[in-house]
């Protein structure tokens, strides 16, 4: 069980297959929180993290964000096998990437208290008398994270905005994350 306090040690450190992992900045901070490293873009910490709670289990999350573009195990027809569980998948190093709306529909479940909405283009449809053919206007949820680890994962990201790698993006008496 990790959370926010969750420290791990950022410093040299390898891929599975011995590329290394680099921070953006090209340093290394010691003891570091999971808190701190979402803060300040620390790319060691996300991938020790993802390696010790294991790319299954972060795929399956990712699964549950509404992400369809992920492979888990895919044979190609020259007997390749593709698939996205990998420690790369914490630096959103994915086969196929994502798609711009479902990266909005992840974040938007976030900033939801954890209630995933499945995005749609239309509400309702009708015919030429005002007939209902396809109604949406129920949309279709999903509970992808608790309410409690929502609200603290976008308080870090606020963080991101007022203290780390975005601070560029400041809004005046608005909270950003």
């Amino acid at each position: 069980n990790k959370t926010l306090a969750t420290t791990y040690v950022d410093e040299p450190f390898k891929y599975d297959d011995g590329a290394p992992v680099k921070n953006a900045d090209n340093t290394y901070r010691g003891t570091t929180t999971i808190r701190k490293a979402i803060q300040d873009s620390v790319n060691v910490v996300a991938v020790k993290c993802l390696t010790e709670i294991t790319p299954q289990l972060a795929y399956e999350y990712i699964k549950n964000f509404g992400f369809s573009t992920v492979i888990e195990r895919e044979v190609q027809e020259n007997g390749d096998v593709w698939s996205d569980l990998y420690q790369s998948m914490a630096l959103g190093g994915l086969t196929r990437g994502v798609t711009n709306l479902e990266l909005c529909a992840s974040y938007a479940a976030i900033a939801n208290s954890g209630k995933y909405i499945k995005p749609t283009f239309y509400t309702k449809i009708t015919d030429a008398d005002g007939n209902i053919i396809i109604d949406k206007t129920t949309p279709s949820t999903t509970t992808v994270l608790r309410e409690a680890s929502a609200c603290l994962l976008t308080n870090a990201m606020q963080d991101v905005v007022k203290y780390g790698t975005a601070t560029s993006i400041q809004l005046p008496n608005m909270p950003v994350a």
